[in-house]
């Protein structure tokens, strides 16, 4: 491990480079447990005021980075450092707002001298940020990872980016079904504008968030939707419903792609119909997770009534059904499924009792 300074023009060089080598910045943050979260929440807004105002005080005020690499070599007289493979894995927001303000000050274009911008370079020629660089094996940089960003405000679900399952099924999700699957909070804001950048490349049909349809998962397929509400943590990896979710018993198919691109169905129909904080109806600002349970346990009751679908009704049947239903021709009988599980929402809502 090398630990030091690195001053704030030399990495905004090395930013620089990066990008133009690998077309984007986004590469390097692939083992972050996000994306760069844009330049106007509280603490990016810090970064960049101090940045603007202080820069030379830069590495008193920050936190400063953490680079995992797969190998690093030094000269001999430790001023040059060379790394092999980097990832920032903490300290995204810290580095892209360096990028965004730097860029700003060094890249406009200008050829004029002017005596403010002479002034904020001379600040800047003296700021640096405190960096660690780390040469491990692919279980300590994990570690490394979950524990560097666990002194700063990481929601529980923000490191389901480093579950090596998330990071499959988003690659599934893209190849098979054109939806974009984020796994790293702020990526599909960062790839929508990586998109915009790129305009030869075609952008996905859909975006949505890989924790978000865990927990419709839950919600509807296991039939928790009082937890899926009110908790996280057991929808995390690791957690007692994710657990439940993966560990499939009966020598079911193995749950991936096909099982989020189902419920990413079902959250869909309850959007469509206004659940959640901007429904419109008071009846359903708190009912989406009942909605998920609903449509599903009635889903469930229709084929068992269904003699030649040959019950039992198994988690990976409910997947195939929902994936039936979702088709252009069979958007009438989804509809009606539809139609009856906000009708039972109504009922519950109104205090009546019903299983």
């Amino acid at each position: 491990m090398l630990v030091g300074t690195v001053p704030l023009r030399e990495l905004f060089n090395f930013l620089k480079d990066y990008q133009r080598h690998a077309g984007s910045l986004d590469q390097f943050y692939e083992r972050n447990v996000r994306q760069f979260l844009g330049p106007c929440g509280r603490i990016n807004k810090s970064i960049a005021t101090t940045l603007n105002r202080s820069p030379d005080k830069f590495g008193l005020y920050n936190d400063g980075i953490t680079f995992v690499v797969s190998n690093f070599s030094k000269t001999s007289l430790d001023a040059l450092v060379t790394m092999h493979n980097p990832y920032v894995v903490n300290g995204c927001q810290t580095t892209r707002t360096i990028w965004q303000v730097l860029d700003g000050k060094l890249q406009s274009g200008g050829t004029g001298r002017n005596e403010d911008t002479e002034a904020w370079k001379e600040l800047a020629s003296r700021g640096g940020v405190v960096t660690k660089i780390v040469s491990s094996n692919e279980a300590e940089i994990i570690n490394i990872t979950r524990f560097t960003n666990s002194q700063n405000s990481v929601r529980e679900q923000d490191f389901s980016a480093l579950d090596r399952g998330f990071q499959t099924m988003a690659n599934d999700m893209a190849q098979e079904y054109d939806i974009f699957l984020e796994i790293q909070r702020g990526g599909i804001e960062s790839r929508k504008a990586w998109e915009k950048q790129h305009p030869e490349v075609n952008p996905f049909d859909a975006y949505v968030n890989a924790f978000d349809l865990i927990k419709v998962y839950g919600a509807g397929w296991l039939g928790v939707p009082g937890i899926a509400f009110g908790k996280n943590a057991p929808f995390v990896p690791k957690g007692s419903i994710y657990d439940r979710i993966v560990n499939r018993q009966n020598s079911e198919p193995a749950f991936g792609a096909r099982d989020l691109c189902a419920a990413y169905k079902i959250k869909c129909a309850a959007d469509s119909i206004g659940f959640g904080r901007q429904a419109k109806l008071l009846s359903r600002r708190q009912s989406r997770f009942l909605f998920y349970h609903i449509i599903m346990r009635t889903l469930h009751h229709v084929i068992l009534l269904t003699p030649h679908l040959n019950p039992p009704v198994t988690a990976s049947v409910l997947t195939d059904a929902v994936l039936k239903l979702s088709e252009p021709e069979s958007e009438e009988a989804f509809e009606m499924l539809q139609d009856a599980a906000v009708l039972l929402v109504r009922v519950g809502a109104d205090g009546a009792c019903f299983r």
